[in-house]
């Protein structure tokens, strides 16, 4: 079963690929090597942290409805909603129903999505972006949708910043996730993403603004 997620979701990214740089016939193969490379080593370093965290493995339990929420509200908004948001959403609706679900769990993929995010706008050069990542969970396999959508600016390395910052709240909320209780921990997770996105797009504004000036004077 799982061989076949990860072979579904290469199919997936070659056709993303394809239909966004159909027209750069000759580095489309070298994009198509790079994805590849990086759904390896993005596995790799899954298994890693799983076992650095001390999670034996992930209850797709867990995952599951926050999963396949995610799902629906692309078809009814045709918008990928970032799971920083869709979680703890779901995560209230549940908390107010009585059901019970696992944060830590999901806090985890969330921490792990937004590092590999992190390091996939790091390395791009282009302002957007989008990746589907095949992870092993405990009995199945899923596939994450990892993308990203920044403004143009001024400077090269414009990227680099961004994929920081990604990062960075991806390995606080890793480092931080066994601290607090679930309540504390999903409120969070969303504040802590609001925060690091005002404080790149703060960043990236002042690099755009100091490299102006130094141009035109």
């Amino acid at each position: 079963m799982a061989l076949y997620v990860y072979f579904f979701s290469v199919v997936l990214n070659v056709l993303t690929l394809y239909k966004r740089f159909k027209g750069r016939k000759y580095c489309l193969p070298f994009l198509i090597l790079k994805t590849l490379m990086l759904i390896v080593i993005f596995n790799f370093l899954f298994e890693i942290l799983k076992i650095a965290m001390g999670l034996n493995y992930i209850d797709e339990r867990d995952i599951f409805p926050v999963y396949v929420a995610g799902i629906l509200i692309y078809f009814l908004t045709r918008r990928y909603v970032c799971l920083s948001l869709s979680f703890p959403i779901l995560y209230m609706v549940f908390y107010v129903l009585g059901l019970y679900i696992d944060a830590r769990n999901i806090v985890f993929i969330i921490g792990f999505n937004h590092i590999c995010e992190g390091i996939f706008i790091a390395l791009s050069k282009d302002t957007r972006g989008h990746i589907y990542l095949p992870l092993f969970l405990h009995s199945y396999s899923l596939i994450f949708s990892l993308f990203y959508n920044r403004k143009e600016r001024g400077f090269k390395y414009s990227n680099v910043i961004s994929g920081i910052f990604v990062l960075s709240y991806g390995v606080i909320i890793l480092l931080l996730f066994r601290m607090f209780n679930d309540f504390i921990m999903v409120i969070f997770t969303y504040v802590f993403h609001e925060i690091m996105i005002l404080l790149e797009n703060k960043v990236l504004n002042r690099v755009d603004n100091i490299l102006d000036f130094i141009k035109y004077n």
